[in-house]
């Protein structure tokens, strides 16, 4: 009985992280930024080179929600929770109408 118990709390700590980054990767957005390499020859003939580095641009390789939205699992997970979501309700709301007739 207690290894159910703390397997119960594990799944709650972990279901309080994961669905606040879904619902905030959802709604995220990232402000449009000056395309740096306009001016950069190296860019402009595909030279590998280091890149470009200013810290007031925001990378979308720095964005945590951006990297879970990224993340092989997610799509999967979101079309689970919708499908539960959708059946709970309709279960929901059948056994209210049947209370109620």
């Amino acid at each position: 009985m207690q290894r159910q118990r703390k397997r119960n709390i594990a799944a709650w700590v972990l279901l309080s992280v994961f669905v606040p980054m879904m619902m905030l990767s959802a709604v995220h957005i990232h402000k449009p930024v000056a395309d740096e390499t306009a001016n950069c020859v190296e860019c402009a003939h595909h030279v590998n080179h280091p890149g470009h580095f200013t810290s007031a641009v925001e990378h979308l390789d720095d964005c945590v929600l951006c990297h879970f939205l990224s993340l092989v699992y997610t799509p999967a997970a979101v079309i689970l929770a919708v499908t539960f979501v959708v059946l709970t309700t309709m279960a929901s709301i059948s056994s209210i109408q049947m209370v109620a007739s």
